[in-house]
């Protein structure tokens, strides 16, 4: 695994144990949560769920949510995100996939979920 790979498979743990420490979430009980397994998951969603990360460690370092911090969100061939609703404390991205049918997934500050 060379460095920036094992980087964000190190970001993306850390950001799983901090999730299973939470004392609660918010918004609604739907919001998907990322299997305990990241091999099961698939490019859009792992993708998805690194978006997360990043946007979540960008307001906790700035207090603001910023797209600055997708700059270097590694995309996988065909995956993309797409920006449908923004402002500095709220944010929703849309991440889909040229080798899926389907909507793809909805990223926002209460996590990932399918889109549509």
């Amino acid at each position: 695994m060379n460095a920036p790979r094992a980087a964000l498979a190190a970001l993306f743990a850390f950001g799983l144990l901090l999730a299973a420490c939470a004392p609660g979430t918010r918004g609604d009980p739907e919001t998907v949560r990322p299997p305990l397994d990241e091999a099961r998951l698939r490019p859009v969603e792992r993708t998805a769920w690194e978006a997360w990360l990043l946007m979540e460690i960008q307001r906790l370092r700035s207090g603001l949510y910023s797209t600055q911090a997708l700059i270097d969100l590694t995309l996988p061939r065909g995956v993309r995100w797409t920006v449908v609703d923004f402002s500095g404390d709220d944010y929703a991205l849309i991440v889909t996939s040229d080798d899926e049918d389907g909507d793809g997934v909805r990223v926002t500050p209460e996590g990932v979920r399918p889109a549509g």
